[in-house]
């Protein structure tokens, strides 16, 4: 976004400086009719300029306010460390406190991120923060959808664990006596997508 308002306002601030600076060319041998001609073709074209140059501009600044409310929009809590041995066990009730928790722990030396979210009627869903599609930015939660923050693509909270598209990569997981437990080779089924942001 940041590359796309630079394409579109760069050229019309030069546009409108290069407009502004014309002045009509004249000279004792022009009569009266055509000097006024040429003031009048000037005044077109600053007049022509500078309205051009003012919807990039307004183009520009609502790109800037899109990337603004897109980087401050929904609920993005800081990923927790989390060790483990051949599982990680997440007691249920710690996950009810929150509409949405995102974990991270390191597996062969490559931090792999999922999250657990929580809807209104108490369903929680997990998955990898990531997707196959967009760079490594993971997604918000606002009400009852996730957003990539890449893209700004809503997820749906009954899709998640859906594969495909913008989806989150799904995160096999179990609920074993009050915990969400999920073992090693569920994490290491998303490592691949995680190791491949890195190099």
């Amino acid at each position: 976004i940041l590359i796309l308002i630079g394409l579109i306002l760069l050229p019309a601030l030069i546009m409108l400086r290069d407009a502004w600076g014309l002045r009509p060319q004249l000279d004792g041998s022009l009569s009266l009719p055509d000097q006024r001609k040429k003031k009048a073709e000037v005044r077109s074209v600053k007049r022509s300029t500078t309205v051009a140059a003012g919807v990039a501009l307004g183009i520009s600044s609502l790109l800037g306010l899109s990337l603004v409310a897109s980087a401050t929009r929904g609920y993005d809590p800081t990923p927790v460390r989390l060790a483990f041995g051949d599982e990680i066990r997440l007691p249920l009730e710690a996950i009810h406190e929150h509409a949405m928790q995102k974990y991270v722990v390191n597996l062969a030396g490559v931090d792999v991120r999922f999250f657990i979210v929580r809807s209104r009627e108490g369903k929680i869903a997990g998955a990898f923060d990531a997707c196959n599609i967009c760079p490594l930015k993971g997604y918000v939660l606002e009400g009852e959808q996730l957003v990539c923050r890449n893209c700004g693509a809503p997820i749906a909270f009954a899709t998640i664990g859906t594969p495909g598209g913008c989806n989150p990569l799904p995160l096999k997981a179990m609920r074993i006596n009050g915990h969400l437990v999920i073992d090693r080779q569920a994490l290491a089924e998303g490592r691949a997508r995680f190791d491949r942001a890195g190099k």
